[in-house]
């Protein structure tokens, strides 16, 4: 019999190799050093079924999975890694339920959960999913308030929630759960307050205020929120202009400012950002080819393209109207169970 200490080293060297696949672009690589991985922690946990270290070592290596099958279009199997993780989770917690890092991470695939429920057009799902994982952090922030990392965490999810009422129309709870997110944030220590993490929490509650005014049909209110945005956003792409988490916000503040120009009548400032949101996804995309990213730039291709119209210019938004289309095509070959992306294939053959 191999040593466990053996196979455990196994397991890490396994994992270590799918980030490095990851990191180069190689998803499907990635994919199989996963499951290879995960077959070694399967095998763990099976010898010792109540050991919370092994369920929660198994449960890391299913949210790593099921964000690259995510990645890759895989939604569905994608979903049923989180699922799985969650339960282990579960178990996990039921055995030591003050364990502090099984609830972070449980609160962590239940934002992923809701996250792709939400993609999925399942927005009551999505909010209970995202609900559930803001008590969890919540009951963290209030334990340890001495610890920014849950206070931080909390403002993150609130900000998740916020951003479920306002798909399923609930303007008011949505409001509330953004200042929440803010003031939270707030209670943070300066110096940890102007981290990238709280800063970028900071962008996103104020994105979502923007959302709400624009529903609201308030557009300068908007801009005025999405400028702060954008002004942010821009600030962590200069820190760190490798970083395509950070550029992939900045492209979302500038579309939906965007937006807000164009309805204030402000055409050629609106696409302005639109291009500029475009250049950036176009980079993304080129360096890492996940399913997420091709919709962003399909987004942004539709917003030049309807900027571009609007100015006449039809030769030009022809032209990215096509490419829009292309790349939702190509998003429903790879994953046709996904009623989102057949959804986003119609809008685009409008």
């Amino acid at each position: 019999l191999v040593p466990v200490e053996w196979r455990v080293a196994q397991a890490a060297v396994v994992e270590g190799l799918c980030v490095i696949h990851l990191d180069r672009g190689r998803l499907e690589d990635a994919i199989q050093n996963c499951a290879a991985a995960r077959g070694i922690r399967e095998d763990l946990l099976a010898e010792a079924p109540e050991d919370p270290d092994r369920l929660h070592s198994l449960a890391a290596v299913l949210v790593s999975e099921g964000d690259i099958k995510r990645s890759s279009g895989r939604s569905e199997e994608a979903l049923a890694e989180y699922l799985r993780g969650r339960s282990l989770l579960e178990e996990s917690l039921r055995l030591v339920p003050e364990e502090q890092r099984a609830s972070q991470d449980m609160a962590v695939f239940l934002d992923r959960i809701g996250s792709l429920q939400e993609e999925r057009g399942d927005l009551e799902a999505a909010l209970s999913a995202r609900e559930e994982a803001l008590s969890l952090v919540s009951r963290l922030a209030d334990t340890h308030p001495e610890n920014p990392q849950w206070i931080w965490a909390k403002a993150s999810a609130l900000n998740s929630v916020g951003e479920t009422h306002l798909a399923l129309d609930g303007v008011v709870a949505a409001e509330a759960a953004f200042l929440r997110a803010r003031a939270t944030a707030e209670g943070l220590p300066h110096q940890d307050r102007m981290s990238a993490s709280a800063r970028g929490t900071e962008s996103r509650s104020l994105v979502g205020l923007g959302d709400v005014e624009m529903s609201r049909g308030r557009h300068e209110q908007a801009c005025r929120f999405y400028s702060e945005a954008v002004e942010i956003d821009e600030a962590l792409v200069d820190e760190d202009p490798g970083d395509n988490s950070r550029r992939h916000d900045l492209t979302i503040s500038l579309g939906r400012m965007a937006r807000a120009l164009r309805m204030e009548g402000q055409i050629e400032e609106a696409l302005e950002n639109s291009r500029r949101a475009v250049v950036i996804m176009e980079e993304i995309a080129r360096e890492e080819p996940r399913a997420s990213w091709q919709r962003g730039l399909a987004v942004a291709l539709g917003q030049v393209g309807e900027l571009e119209y609007e100015l006449g210019r039809s030769g030009l938004a022809l032209q990215s109207f096509a490419r829009e289309l292309a790349l939702d095509e190509a998003r429903v070959e790879q994953d046709p169970a996904d009623p989102s992306r057949w959804d986003d294939l119609a809008f685009s053959l409008l």
